[in-house]
Formats: C-alpha cells, sequence, structure tokens
C-alpha cells in the first residue's frame, strides 16, 4: 500500500520545468574556479549488459547534482549529490538528465564509485586514476548527449535517504549515538493509514468538481517523469459552492474525491485543514503536521502536500501522470437548504477523462427537450428600430401588383368579347 500511496502523490501535481543547474570546475589543486569553457561529460558508451532501474523514482528524484573538473581539462571527473544522512548498497544506480532532457545511467562499479562525505555522496570515475573521466552509460532522448546544464536525478535504486533504514549489507556502527533508542526498539511504521469505507450518503457535494493548486509551497518536486516533465505536489484543493455550510469539524468533516477513478480522501485536522470562505468557496490546505490517523514516521510535511487518505483497498493504483482536476463522490460534515457545488470553471478544465462520475453528460443537456431551453430569454420590452426596411413600402408594391393583374385580366376579357 506504500507504494501506492507515493504513486498518489505524483498524481497531485502541476508540470513545470526542470530550472538550470550552474556548474564549475576546480583547477588542480582542487580549489574551484570559474572558466568560459563549459565541463562536459567524456563520450558516453552504449551497452545493454548495463542499465539503471528506471521502474521507481527512489528518494533522490528531483535532486540537482553539480559537476567538477579536477584537471586541465574540460571534463567531468566528480559529481556531486548534495542529500545528507543518505547511504547506498553496492551497485546502486541513478539516471540523470540534463536540461534538453538527455538521459543517461549511472551505476555504481559499473561506471562510477559512490561513496559518502560531508555534504552528501561523492560520485567519481570506476576507471583508476584519480583524474579519470566520468563516462555515461546508454545515453538517450533529447539531442543523445548528456550536458551538465540543469543536471537533475531522475530515478535511483538502492539509495536510501533521511528516514529510511540502512541497507542491510552495512555494517552495524561501533557505538551507537547519544539518545538513540535502544536495539530492541523497531523501527518507526512509515506504512499509509489504513484504507477507510466509502460513506453511505453522499452528501450535497457530490458530483462537482475540485481543482487542485500548487500555492503554500510552490515548487516542491516529488517526480520527474521519463519525458522530462518536472511533478509537482498539490498543497491545496479548492470547490467552488454556493448555500453550503459546516455541520461538523475536525474528524466529521470530509471530502472523498476520485483521481481518475480511484478514490482518496481528505479530512479536517488531519491531511488537510478545511474551511468555508465568505463567498462559498471551500478551501482545504495541506498540513505541516498530519494527523494522528498517519504514523509517526511519516506526520512531518515540511511542504504541506496533501498526503492523501485511501479509500478503497481494492482500487488503490493511482497514476503518475500529472493531473489537478477531481470529481466529488461524497462528503460528510457540510449541509445547508440548496447546497450545491458551482463548477463554472471546473468542467471547462476538467482532464480527468477516465474519471468513473459522468459529471460532463450530466451537464450537456437534451437539444429535444424544453427541459434544454434556458428560461427567461424573451424581452418584455417592444424591439428597437434598428433600421431596417419599413412596413409601408411592401404594403404598397404588393397593392400595385394586384392592381396591374386586374388590369391585364379586364383587357383579355374585351379581347375575346
Amino acid at each position: 500500500m506504500s507504494l501506492a500511496v507515493a504513486a498518489f502523490m505524483f498524481t497531485f501535481a502541476f508540470t513545470l520545468t526542470a530550472g538550470a543547474q550552474e556548474t564549475t570546475d576546480e583547477n588542480a589543486g582542487g580549489a574551484a574556479t570559474d572558466t568560459q569553457q563549459p565541463v562536459v561529460f567524456a563520450e558516453g558508451e552504449q551497452t545493454a549488459q548495463a542499465q539503471a532501474d528506471t521502474q521507481q523514482a527512489g528518494p533522490l528524484a528531483g535532486t540537482k547534482v553539480e559537476t567538477l573538473s579536477t584537471d586541465s581539462d574540460t571534463q567531468v571527473e566528480i559529481l556531486t549529490i548534495p542529500r545528507s544522512n543518505c547511504t547506498f548498497e553496492e551497485g546502486a544506480s541513478f539516471v540523470l538528465q540534463d536540461e534538453d532532457g538527455t538521459q543517461a545511467d549511472f551505476i555504481d562499479d559499473v561506471n562510477i564509485q559512490i561513496s559518502e562525505v560531508d555534504e552528501g555522496l561523492e560520485v567519481v570515475s570506476a576507471d583508476a586514476g584519480p583524474d579519470a573521466d566520468i563516462v555515461p552509460l546508454n545515453e538517450r532522448g533529447g539531442d543523445d548527449v548528456l550536458d551538465t546544464i540543469g543536471l537533475v536525478i531522475v530515478t535511483s535504486t538502492d539509495i536510501g535517504c533521511e528516514a529510511s533504514t540502512p541497507p542491510p549489507n552495512s555494517p552495524p556502527p561501533s557505538s551507537p549515538p547519544p539518545n538513540s533508542p535502544p536495539p530492541s526498539t523497531p523501527p518507526p511504521d512509515n506504512s499509509p493509514p489504513a484504507p477507510e469505507p466509502q460513506d453511505q450518503e453522499k452528501g450535497p457535494l457530490a458530483g462537482g468538481t475540485a481543482i487542485g493548486k500548487d500555492v503554500l509551497v510552490p515548487g516542491d518536486v516529488i517526480d520527474i517523469l521519463p519525458n522530462g516533465t518536472t511533478v509537482i505536489g498539490i498543497d491545496q484543493i479548492i470547490i467552488k459552492t454556493e448555500n453550503c455550510e459546516f455541520t461538523a469539524q475536525g474528524d466529521d468533516l470530509t471530502i472523498t474525491m476520485s483521481d481518475r477513478g480511484v478514490p482518496f480522501r481528505i479530512r479536517d485536522g488531519e491531511n488537510a485543514d478545511i474551511t468555508l470562505q465568505p463567498d462559498g468557496t471551500i478551501i482545504a490546505n495541506g498540513r505541516q503536521t498530519l494527523g494522528e490517523s498517519f504514523p509517526e514516521g511519516v506526520r512531518d510535511n515540511p511542504d504541506k502536500r496533501i498526503v492523501p487518505i485511501p479509500v478503497d483497498p481494492e482500487n488503490d493504483q493511482f497514476q503518475r501522470s500529472p493531473n489537478d482536476t477531481f470529481p466529488i463522490i461524497s462528503s460528510t460534515g457540510v449541509g445547508g437548504e440548496g447546497c450545491r457545488v458551482v463548477d463554472g470553471g471546473g468542467d471547462a478544465g476538467n482532464t480527468d477523462d477516465t474519471a468513473s462520475m459522468d459529471d460532463r453528460s450530466a451537464n450537456a443537456g437534451n437539444a429535444g427537450s424544453e427541459d434544454g431551453v434556458i428560461p427567461d430569454t424573451i424581452s418584455d420590452n417592444s424591439l428597437p428600430n434598428t433600421g431596417g426596411m419599413s412596413l409601408l413600402g411592401p404594403v404598397v408594391s404588393g397593392l400595385a401588383f394586384i392592381g396591374a393583374g386586374f388590369l391585364l385580366f379586364k383587357s383579355a376579357m374585351r379581347r375575346n368579347a
């Protein structure tokens, strides 16, 4: 289930372009210097035997990478991954992508050697020698040449960072750090919350549309798709309503939505703070600290990303592709006479083409029914004079044609007599 929730977080997204990463080099003495010549990678190699795993994003996805040159040439000898508290297993790998979308593989003990340093992870060439150039593997996409501008990690394998547990092959520390839990203490539970049942009552918001936005902590990169699309987390959901009021707060105030047929839920005080604005707009903001239904290991949420509560354990495979429009399935704690969702802008921008709720056909209208006619469209006032032909002209012309016809008929009668 944890993979499904991680995939869902990719779904709550906007697409942005990854920014450029400045590149520096070092002189032979190791000091960083500015150069007029850009640092470049050595000519890459193609091999079918050594390929990085691109099926999962990994904890380094979205991390920008710095390149360094340690000798007189302009080719890269060192890569620095600025992520602290990371560990790796032998044979770990990652995929780098440059600004134009070119990707290449980097595999420990194949074309690189990975080591831990104070600033994060340091990567050098697997070839012998302190100034050996790093050679990318399997360059593909973009212009098929991996540049050093805008380098960012797309996927990584066998690398864990921060809250992740050390690799099984790592030796235990010689002495435990201060204030560390005893060895018998189990690791924190990082699993997602248990799926909740569907609501028995749909509530007045059912059939409406919710829109996701990235406004509280803009630009938090979740993933980079194989086509180069940068996926940004959604931290706010907006629903435009009228005549609605909250009848409950906290656990009893929930909204259940669908992401292309897969249901998820937000709950006030758990994974969102839900408020009702004076103009009838319901706003759900992501929380910096998730509620107690989430395991302690995942409650810290500094990006305020909206982390979903799963609903249907049999249908929890969320798509990774970006989406920000969600049909509403049900709600609790929302009421009021005439309460309804106003989908003015939501339907026009609905990208949820495979959603299970048929809200588009319900609003299409029936051209053969009087119910499809817009009421009150006939004016009660007389129409203004728009300068058209007067009615007197056609009347006079008609009388003239009748008179001429009568004279012709009378003349014909006299000839016959």
